[in-house]
């Protein structure tokens, strides 16, 4: 595994903090905290079963909330999902 140096995910850390307030100036935020069950296979498995299911509740959210969800139209609508597994 491939690990970066402290000051380049210290500068990825904070172009997501920028992105993420430019974000809340115009539209609410929620924090949402995915809870697994114990999950088989290895690091890599349960990262994509995790990935899998998180996206599958983006789907889900994102036809709730949006009538078009593929239209253009309607793009600036539909909700943006930031993960990380912990």
């Amino acid at each position: 595994m491939y690990y970066h140096s402290y000051s380049h995910r210290l500068r990825i850390i904070q172009a997501y903090d920028e992105m993420m307030q430019e974000k809340l100036k115009t539209s609410e935020g929620y924090f949402v905290n995915f809870m697994f069950n114990q999950l088989p296979g290895g690091r890599d498995a349960k990262l994509q079963q995790m990935r899998r299911q998180i996206e599958r509740f983006h789907g889900l959210l994102t036809r709730h909330i949006v009538r078009k969800p593929e239209s253009k139209n309607w793009k600036h609508l539909r909700p943006v999902l930031i993960v990380a597994p912990d």
